[in-house]
């Protein structure tokens, strides 16, 4: 794989990742990160974040750079929440970087959620956690990982009711918002009622998306040079207010201690 001639990340046909059209207007637009337990879509995460702030990726196709983002600003913000990591997994990350703390909050989600929250009903428990996303309307991304667990923490609580209380106004609070997800009980749905929200939010966050990243294992398993595929999809919302529509397209990529190595399938 090492003479397989390396390839940028492109994900609209103005060739970005990130393109400035979903910043021109004062539309609210959604896209999906799927993953599984192999492969773990923080890098990922983390170059969307990188595009959305500076218009370039530093972490994918690099070697080592200790400067990075160092002394790089912007005038927009990026928040992120997660159910699955806590705080600090997230801004170590982020300050691998080089990314200036202004420039992001991480949303500390996880710590002590059951204890916190058990004897609330469940609308007003999901408008508590969208309000503690605060962000500017416009010039910010809310990236928000694995919000489907909060169908196996709250009893009871349904798709509707999630994108209702959740997803929906969350969306609302920012130009660009990225659901992250795990796809393995979607693979392996076994028809409970709990799995079977699950396969619903999965399938309404395809509807509600411009675009599907997909990141998978390789079918013959992992290889010494190939971590896995990233595979871009157009989702099933319209793009007609945009002036640029995604191009789909799939890579290969090598998930390496410094860096991310994207390759043509």
């Amino acid at each position: 794989m090492s003479t397989v001639q390396r390839q940028d990340l492109t994900i609209f046909n103005d060739q970005t990742v990130l393109s400035r059209a979903l910043l021109s207007g004062t539309s609210h637009d959604m896209m999906l990160v799927s993953s599984t337990m192999s492969t773990q879509p923080v890098w990922l995460l983390n170059a969307l974040a990188e595009s959305f702030l500076f218009g370039k990726t530093t972490s994918i196709n690099s070697s080592s750079d200790n400067s990075r983002h160092s002394h790089e600003n912007s005038s927009r913000h990026v928040v992120i929440g997660s159910f699955i990591n806590d705080s600090k997994f997230y801004t170590n990350s982020l300050q691998r970087l080089k990314i200036h703390s202004t420039l992001y909050t991480v949303v500390d989600l996880m710590t002590d959620f059951v204890v916190k929250n058990h004897d609330k009903p469940r609308s007003k428990l999901l408008g508590l956690l969208v309000e503690r996303f605060t962000s500017p309307e416009m010039n910010s991304m809310i990236i928000i990982d694995q919000p489907e667990i909060l169908l196996s923490l709250i009893e009871g609580l349904t798709c509707d009711e999630l994108f209702k209380y959740f997803i929906s106004p969350l969306s609302k609070r920012c130009n660009i918002f990225v659901v992250s997800t795990s796809t393995e009980q979607f693979q392996d749905h076994d028809f409970e009622p709990e799995s079977t929200e699950f396969v619903r939010f999965i399938t309404k966050c395809l509807y509600k998306s411009i675009v599907q990243l997909s990141l998978n294992p390789l079918e013959t398993g992992r290889a010494k040079d190939v971590t896995g595929s990233l595979r871009i999809a157009r989702g099933g919302q319209l793009t007609n207010h945009l002036s640029v529509h995604v191009v789909e397209n799939e890579y290969l990529y090598l998930n390496e201690r410094e860096s991310i190595k994207l390759f043509y399938r």
